[in-house]
């Protein structure tokens, strides 16, 4: 169940998506609570600053204590791998495909652009709670062609510890080449500490470090103008 609600102007956008996800599957339930918060601000004319706030729960969830991956769980780095929902267009989802392991999303969980593959993502996942700000400014002189944005993603989840669930921090930074965020190519320059070494782990050279985004959601090849509308 989906609650979403926008506001657009030529200066700024602004819209807060929140949603309500319940399954009940095998022997196993859970009640998710979501909150995306989108803002963007122009500066300069055709150059402006983003911002995404992105907050997920479980009000309820029979695998809360489970340190693996399970139906639901809250992704700050969300790619095929656990898009479990099918929500968008992935080439690879089980790594089947390693030339394309490297897709990541920009509308769906926590918005961080360093995949890091399926074995290590107990490291950007949670069972409980995770939350992310995602950061991004149109530079001075890019241009339609050549769209350069710096960014900075920094996020938290909480995971289980025996008795209680410890809250651990993760944050990347770099450059992106994002066109109408449709399709958009992105290069992770800083990390945190534990994300850099996992992420370098199955990405030994600059190049290979390179992930990308294809939103097809965001192309609406029904919507034609009417000619005679105000």
């Amino acid at each position: 169940m989906d609650f979403d609600i926008k506001k657009r102007d030529e200066l700024s956008t602004s819209s807060l998506l929140v949603s309500v996800e319940q399954q009940s599957y095998e022997t196993e339930n859970y009640l998710k609570l979501t909150g995306t918060v989108y803002q963007r601000w122009m500066y300069k004319p055709k150059r402006n600053f983003y911002f995404r706030l992105f907050a997920s729960g479980f009000l309820a969830n029979s695998n809360r204590n489970i340190l693996n991956q399970t139906r639901g769980s809250i992704a700050l780095i969300y790619d095929g791998y656990n898009d479990y929902r099918y929500d968008e267009y992935f080439f690879s989802r089980q790594n089947q495909n390693l030339l394309f392991d490297d897709q990541v999303s920009l509308s769906n969980g926590g918005g961080f652009k360093t995949p890091v593959g399926g074995t290590n993502y107990a490291k950007v996942y949670s069972n409980n709670f995770a939350a992310s700000l995602n950061a991004s400014v149109d530079l001075p002189f890019s241009q339609p062609w050549f769209p350069l944005r710096a960014y900075f993603d920094l996020g938290t989840f909480s995971s289980s510890n025996g008795d209680k669930f410890t809250n651990n921090w993760m944050y990347n930074g770099g450059f992106s080449l994002n066109f109408s965020d449709i399709v958009a190519i992105h290069c992770p320059l800083i990390y945190s500490k534990d994300l850099g070494n996992s992420y370098k782990e199955g990405h030994k050279t600059f190049f290979s470090r390179l992930s990308f985004s294809i939103n097809l959601h965001k192309l609406n090849f029904w919507e034609v103008e009417n000619p005679g509308s105000d």
